[in-house]
């Protein structure tokens, strides 16, 4: 769970400003090699967090789908 709230810090903290920062950049006829090397970093460093992300919640289903250990009772008399 604690990976989840971090990739949620991570998140909010540096991939939502820069996409912000990104997509209001005031147009141009120019290409700006800047603006497309962050836009290219964003989409990698995504990449990344998307894969972190799939373990996570592949780990979480494979946590729900354990048959539970039978329980050791013994009958009454």
């Amino acid at each position: 769970m604690a990976g989840y709230v971090l990739v949620l810090v991570i998140t909010f903290a540096h991939f939502v400003p820069e996409l912000i920062a990104i997509t209001t950049t005031p147009y141009s006829e120019m290409i700006d090699a800047g603006l497309q090397a962050r836009a290219a970093n964003w989409e990698a460093l995504s990449l990344v967090r998307l894969a972190f992300l799939n373990i996570i919640a592949s780990f979480f289903l494979m946590v729900l789908t354990v048959p539970a250990p039978l329980l050791n009772v013994t009958p009454r008399s």
